[in-house]
């Protein structure tokens, strides 16, 4: 099956789907779509996880590497209230705080060797919220208190920790100078983090000024306090540079990295 078979089959997978996402005032999961390269995963009301695409790196959660056209439920996935695809790989945060990987191990994303079937990332409780950029094979979390956590590649100083690093970090590391985060946003040069204070923090490569007005690569958090105040921020991959978008509190959008 070609990749724009494949995606047409996602789409179809999608409105298939679309009775999913009506939610009555008792329900407290927010049905979602997420999409990698060239798999898709639906998280629907009721906390389960349907996944559908190209499965060469296993990255449907299904224990195997075939390739499905209809959605299909991960069965070993209940009470899930977020799910993150990107590339080839996957990852689902459970109502009980903790997370969940599957698919492609790049970086140690996993938190370990490779796996088909979703596997509990150890180290992680209370979280709220994840993340993962994609080539670059860096995942994160957020917990409650605010703190980040990010495991994986850290080739360009994605994991926040000060400095570089070759080969896999499968563990869980603290993001020190990121606290008081309320979302993480992360492309494949560099990561956001909103702060509770409405502060945007950011680490990672600086290619095409993503970390404007910062010079240089920033192996640990640095504010970017030309943007003022802010209310959500989001960042997308392109050609490994990125873009990155903010919301501002007067209702502007701010947008710089890649033109």
């Amino acid at each position: 099956m070609t990749k724009k078979s494949l995606r047409t089959a996602a789409a179809l997978g999608a409105a298939a789907l679309c009775s999913a996402f009506v939610m009555t005032s008792a329900q407290a999961v927010q049905p979602a779509i997420s999409m990698g390269y060239d798999h898709a995963l639906v998280l629907r009301a009721d906390g389960t996880v349907w996944a559908w695409g190209y499965n060469g790196g296993g990255q449907l959660g299904l224990g195997n590497s075939s390739t499905r056209t209809v959605p299909t439920q991960i069965p070993t996935l209940q009470n899930v209230v977020q799910v993150v695809a990107r590339g080839s790989f996957s990852m689902a945060l459970k109502a009980d705080g903790t997370v969940w990987a599957w698919g492609d191990n790049s970086g140690g994303r996993t938190g370990g060797s490779g796996t088909s079937v979703p596997v509990q990332i150890n180290g992680l409780s209370n979280i709220v919220s994840i993340n993962a950029g994609t080539d670059t094979a860096a995942a994160f979390a957020t917990d409650a208190a605010g703190q980040v956590y990010a495991w994986g590649s850290n080739s360009t100083a994605q994991l926040g920790t000060g400095q570089t690093s070759g080969g896999g970090n499968p563990v869980p590391r603290l993001v020190a100078g990121a606290q008081g985060a309320v979302a993480v946003s992360a492309s494949d040069a560099a990561v956001l983090a909103l702060r509770q204070d409405g502060k945007v923090v950011a680490w990672g490569s600086n290619g095409n000024k993503a970390l404007a007005p910062v010079a240089g690569t920033a192996t640990a958090p640095v504010l970017i306090d030309a943007l003022g105040s802010v209310q959500a921020v989001a960042s997308t991959s392109i050609n490994i540079a990125g873009q990155y978008y903010a919301l501002k509190s007067d209702g502007t959008v701010a947008v710089w990295g890649q033109a």
